[in-house]
């Protein structure tokens, strides 16, 4: 039934093309129609079913953002690869804290609830976003929403948490 309710979507979806040729219409509204059938055959109300879809998105939208109130405002240390960001209009530095080498270069960021957007002072540098880096410094609960450019391409970067960085250290090792 899952893949009625996907087909039955998708018709929708392509059915708000305003240039849809005729012929092309036609077919998707039949495809819909049957869709639709064979779920309510089943005892299924499509209606019920949709709502229950866009409920579901944004359940799943703030559980990708939630934080953890009690770390607000904690010192701490966080290990991993920081993606440089471009520089705020004070000349300060941001970047991101990802987990593994390769995010949102190579690979898709991590959830918001996991990507730490690091404000650096205008006297730290980052090195190379392939060596990993040890960030100390106050942890803030600050949503952030950007799209940068990661080495070959637009990446959006969206943060629940802010690390104001007091140092930045390569590990010892």
């Amino acid at each position: 039934m899952l893949n009625e309710l996907k087909l039955l979507v998708q018709s929708d979806e392509k059915l708000a093309d305003a240039d849809l040729d005729e012929e092309t219409r036609t077919c998707l509204e039949a495809r819909r129609a049957a869709a639709q059938e064979k779920l309510e055959a089943n005892g299924q109300d499509v209606d019920v079913l949709l709502e229950q879809r866009w409920d579901v998105a944004k359940k799943r939208q703030t559980a990708r953002m939630a934080t953890n109130p009690i770390f607000d405002g904690v010192e701490v240390s966080i290990s991993g690869y920081i993606i440089p960001a471009p520089q705020a209009a004070d000349g300060s530095g941001f970047g991101y804290l990802v987990p593994q080498i390769g995010m949102c270069s190579h690979l898709p960021p991590p959830p918001p609830n996991q990507l730490v957007r690091v404000r650096l002072w205008a006297d730290q540098q980052v090195g190379s976003l392939y060596l990993p880096v040890r960030v100390s410094g106050q942890l803030r609960v600050e949503p952030s929403d950007e799209t940068i450019f990661v080495l070959d391409g637009e990446s959006r970067m969206l943060s629940g948490w802010t690390l104001n960085a007091e140092t930045v250290e390569l590990p010892e090792g």
